[in-house]
């Protein structure tokens, strides 16, 4: 309701090393080509779904759901299934073609994938919806995105304060070509 907005933030722990079997397990999980700590990884990916199914549901079923943005990222990039000078346990994380992965700075390691869902998004006029935008975005755009997602025009007076840019004309696809990013910033 516009009179009780509200925020989650859920940092959900799975997947992540040491890899533990969730408390429910999946027959989904049990091929024969899915062993070891694949298959722990494949039962908490799909524990995963399920607890972020369960969100969903309850959105919609108390009708929130319509007015609902998601957010969902990571924070660096896998564990390597290879050994080198860093110290992680072995992974089955693949980074090519890009160079390293999780605890270095190379591209490999802060690179991830990241993507934005909601009832809210779908009521929106957004070209790109469903769609990808492959150029760059950094953590310190978030704020300034989120914002301009939802047409918050009051936080205008502190964008020359921040480090982030509201790309989310581009990333909508509603990018007028004759305003770049450095003038919307």
């Amino acid at each position: 309701d516009e009179n009780n907005p509200f925020f989650i933030y859920y940092a959900m722990p799975t997947p992540h090393w040491p890899l533990e079997d969730p408390p429910k397990l999946y027959d989904e999980c049990n091929d024969d080509a899915v062993y070891g700590d694949r298959k722990a990884f494949c039962n908490v990916l799909m524990y995963g779904d399920e607890l972020i199914g369960e969100i969903v549901d309850t959105l919609k079923s108390t009708n929130k759901y319509e007015n609902t943005v998601m957010i969902f990222l990571s924070d660096n990039g896998p564990n390597p299934n290879w050994k080198s000078d860093i110290k992680l346990p072995a992974g089955y994380g693949q980074t090519l073609p890009l160079r390293g992965a999780k605890g270095s700075t190379f591209e490999g390691g802060i690179r991830t994938p990241s993507f934005i869902y909601g009832g809210y998004l779908e009521k929106q006029n957004c070209i790109n919806n469903g769609g990808e935008y492959n150029d760059m975005v950094h953590i310190s755009d978030w704020f300034a995105i989120i914002n301009g997602m939802i047409g918050n025009d009051d936080y205008y007076d502190i964008m020359n304060d921040i480090d982030g840019i509201n790309l989310w004309p581009d990333i909508c696809g509603n990018n007028d070509d004759s305003e770049t990013i450095t003038q919307r910033k």
